[in-house]
Formats: C-alpha cells, sequence, structure tokens
C-alpha cells in the first residue's frame, strides 16, 4: 500500500488589482432644505465630496463622537457622516443664481457611513508608511473590499476618495455600534 499523497497544485498569490479611487474636495457646498417651505439653501461644510461628477456628499452627523486613530488621533480618525444626495431637480437660471454648478440636499430619511479620514502626510503618513514596507497598506485594504464588498465578514466600501491632504475611505456605518465580534 502506497502512503504517499499527491501535492496539491501551487496557486499564485493573490493579485491585488489597484483600487479605484477619485479626487476628492473638502469645502463648501450648497445644502437644500426641501422639510422647510420656503424651502432653505445654505452653504455648509461637508467632510468630503467627489471632485469631478459628484453623486453626493458627506456632512459630519454632530451627535456622533468621532473616534481617533493611534495616540491623539496622528493615524487619523473614523467620522460618522450623514449621506447628502445632489439634487438634479434646479434648472440652470436657479444653479446661476445660487452661485453653484451642484447642489446637494437634505434627505427625509438620513443614511449615514463612517468615513476613515487616513494622513497622506507627516510620521504617521499613509504614503510614507506604504514607501517603507508597512503591512498596512490601505490601498490594499480599499482593493479588497472593493474586490470581496460584502463577502461573509468583509465590509463593504461605498467610494474612496483622496486629496493632498487625506485619505478618506467611506464604508457603511455600524448600526450595532462598532464591528467587535
Amino acid at each position: 500500500m502506497n502512503n504517499t499523497r499527491a501535492i496539491p497544485e501551487a496557486r499564485p498569490p493573490l493579485q491585488w488589482h489597484n483600487a479605484t479611487m477619485h479626487t476628492g474636495s473638502r469645502s463648501d457646498v450648497m445644502v437644500l432644505d426641501r422639510s422647510i417651505v420656503p424651502h432653505q439653501q445654505r452653504r455648509q461644510r461637508v467632510i468630503v465630496f467627489r471632485a469631478e461628477n459628484p453623486e453626493r456628499a458627506y456632512r459630519k452627523f454632530a451627535n456622533k463622537k468621532s473616534i481617533k486613530l493611534g495616540k491623539n488621533g496622528e493615524k487619523g480618525e473614523i467620522v460618522f457622516c450623514e449621506v447628502l444626495p445632489r439634487c438634479y431637480d434646479l434648472d440652470p437660471q436657479t444653479l446661476a443664481q445660487l452661485g453653484t454648478e451642484v447642489v446637494f440636499e437634505k434627505p427625509i430619511e438620513p443614511r449615514f457611513v463612517a468615513i476613515k479620514i487616513l494622513p497622506r502626510l507627516g510620521t504617521y503618513g499613509v504614503d510614507k508608511l506604504v514607501a517603507k514596507g508597512t503591512n498596512d497598506n490601505p490601498y490594499h485594504e480599499i482593493a479588497a473590499m472593493q474586490r470581496f464588498g460584502d463577502y461573509h465578514n468583509i465590509m463593504n466600501v461605498i467610494e474612496a476618495l483622496w486629496d493632498a491632504s487625506f485619505l478618506y475611505i467611506i464604508m457603511p456605518a455600524s448600526d450595532r455600534g462598532d464591528l467587535n465580534v
């Protein structure tokens, strides 16, 4: 009797595709509140929105405290935000009067997200750590979340944005308070 077993065929290592990321912008945007009659439009500060063809903006949720990553937040933070969808039903003349090309609106039923904001520069900056070859590569994290989505225990990423100073990973907010099992 032969006790030898066939050696399983070696598989190539998992290939990480590049993470799909878009340029983000952090500034004041025009927000339309249709719950008030007459409708109010006002400029409000948002955490981030996609710079090209924005579908939504993310405004900090005032009642939820952000979570600092690392000592005193030097490694970033997680901010809880309300999603503001883009308002498409305004005519060009109204947009010109408001002095903007894009208007977001306050939703009737708010949807919340968690945004992981990581610094790109400085001692704990993402780009510096990745260049050193750290195992905690947020670009791989984004690529994995985009590739596997909500498969079993992997959280989905809604979108990933970046600007000169920060990397923003936008994920669904956990309604259970945290992700501990």
